[in-house]
């Protein structure tokens, strides 16, 4: 099969396939049979009394089960879900599809293997219909999830990271062609199929979505290396090669390629398509886009980072304590002791001593509160009150104008201390942030069941350098303070289902908003943050 030029039509490319080595319908079906033969989705269809009429190499592999088998009767209900409650379960799933009229439907079974091994499938059903809109069957896509599921429940709420299965409608159970192309055309898995050229001459709307095309037309007759980064180039002519000589290749990681030029990761298999005869006629490949999976994995390693930032500061601010007191304790007998003898150098230094556990005392309080899980005590108050009280609690300088503009309607549902704590934060901040003087204005506005509440200074701004790590904890450009007072105000918030943001132009100021739902939707905030 060659292609002049680079490009054809698909239709012309398609009339090559019929007319190689013979019948053409025939011929064009076994192409297509060995394409379904070539993926890795498990690809079965059920006539209406549920005997399996297909059965692909990919559900031979999943299952256990040979084509043999299971083609020609429904047992594979029994072999497959041995435990009555359980089949009961998933043949009650099939059973409403097909009564409620859906055409398809997503979900999730255990299966048990012929040798005795239990996997996760993911499925997607869908019930097949002819002409004049008949039920006449029904096929069914599955994709091994077991070791994806696996390290979703690893991150908890992150799970659902593995991609939902959709699939095909057929028009019918014809045999033939006409029920392989439309399996192929719905798999929910990016397939490429290309000439021995490496020339794209068919593909299904999933790669399409992948790679953001919008029609076959716009790649149908290109190089296959226009769906990689450049960077790739020489690896996937590599892999092509190898193809060619071994008859499949390795699942491998390749950075893929949008219409508009983004990159991405994704991984790539690909195999040789063979007619009846055994005669090379073509290669298809499917892809898996792999962006979410390294994200969750990013995710779970920060998470188990910050978990062991926690461990060690919780155990760092116990064993400080203890020291700390005992300085007080001393510097209180050498008050007692010395009484109005002291000359005013010892009075300096003791008052000096102090302070400093007093600050270090603070760095152990802020160390354990970030280590401790949050629990909230949830009363009625309002954004005047709240910011009436935090102002109290700070030392605002001659030269700082400090406006409370909030609003005491609507009532707010919080833990009024913990919120207190987050609005010191902030209002300290701010004056920090306005050594020459200024003013921090600070007002509420409601809109869709959300309270925002803004805190917006006149001061010095915030530079980037410094903006990238601001919500990271033990980041500080402060003299004094181990910096975990926005990472804890930031964990505060997000407990009460509340998001922090923050804008700053350098020079001209800062503005933190807080939002907070009206209706409380109280979220878990564990030691990591």
């Amino acid at each position: 099969m060659s292609i002049k030029s680079g490009k054809v039509t698909h239709e012309r490319e398609l009339n090559t396939l019929h007319n190689h080595g013979g019948t053409e319908v025939g011929n064009f079906g076994q192409f297509l049979e060995s394409i379904i033969d070539s993926t890795n989705l498990w690809m079965s269809a059920l006539d209406q009394e549920g005997n399996v009429t297909m059965w692909n190499k990919a559900a031979e592999k999943i299952s256990g089960y040979s084509h043999e088998e299971v083609v020609g009767h429904g047992r594979i209900w029994e072999w497959l879900y041995p435990d009555e409650q359980h089949r009961s379960e998933v043949l009650r799933t099939v059973d409403s599809i097909l009564a409620s009229g859906l055409r398809e439907e997503n979900f999730e079974t255990k299966i048990r293997r012929k040798d005795g091994e239990t996997r996760i499938v993911s499925w997607n059903f869908r019930v097949i219909f002819d002409k004049n809109n008949c039920s006449i069957g029904s096929v069914a896509l599955g994709l091994d999830i077991t070791e994806q599921v696996r390290i979703r429940n690893e991150f908890g709420r992150y799970s659902k990271h593995m991609e939902d299965l959709v699939a095909e409608r057929t028009k019918g159970l014809r045999e033939g062609e006409e029920r392989l192309r439309a399996i192929l055309d719905s798999s929910p898995y990016p397939i490429i199929v290309s000439d021995l050229e490496g020339f794209i001459v068919d593909c299904n709307q999933a790669l399409l979505k992948l790679h953001h095309y919008s029609s076959k037309d716009e790649i149908i007759g290109r190089s296959a290396t226009m769906l990689f980064a450049g960077k790739e180039h020489d690896t996937v002519r590599e892999g092509f090669r190898k193809t060619l000589e071994t008859g499949s290749s390795r699942t491998l990681e390749y950075a893929l390629l949008t219409k508009d030029g983004r990159e991405f990761p994704a991984e790539f298999s690909s195999a040789i398509v063979r007619d009846s005869e055994g005669n090379r006629v073509a290669l298809v490949g499917i892809s898996r886009d792999l962006t979410e999976h390294y994200q969750y994995e990013d995710r779970l390693r920060k998470a188990e980072r910050m978990a062991a930032i926690g461990e060690t500061a919780a155990m760092v601010g116990h064993d400080l304590r203890n020291p700390l007191q005992g300085i007080s304790g001393a510097v209180y007998v050498l008050k007692q002791k010395l009484g109005s003898t002291a000359d005013a150098e010892a009075i300096e230094m003791l008052g000096l001593i102090e302070r400093a556990v007093e600050h270090a005392d603070k760095i152990v309080k802020e160390l354990l509160d970030y280590s401790r899980e949050i629990r909230l005590e949830l009363t009625e108050t309002n954004a005047k009150e709240v910011v009436h009280a935090a102002i109290q609690q700070v030392k605002i300088p001659a030269n700082v104008k400090i406006r409370n503009l909030a609003q005491q309607t609507p009532s707010l549902l919080v833990d009024a201390g913990k919120t207190e704590r987050v609005f010191v934060n902030l209002i300290g901040n701010a004056v920090d942030a306005m050594p020459a003087g200024g003013v921090l204005s600070i007002t509420s506005t409601e809109s869709n069941e959300i309270l925002e509440i803004r805190f917006a200074d006149t001061g010095e701004g915030i530079p980037d350098n410094v903006m990238r790590d601001l919500w990271k904890p033990l980041k500080t450009t402060k003299s004094k303070g181990v910096g975990l007072g926005l990472a804890i105000c930031k964990r505060i918030v997000e407990a009460h289902g509340g998001q922090v943001e923050v804008e700053s132009t350098p020079g001209k100021g800062t503005t933190f908003t807080i939002r907070l739902p009206l209706t409380h939707n109280e979220c878990s905030a564990s030691p990591i943050g």
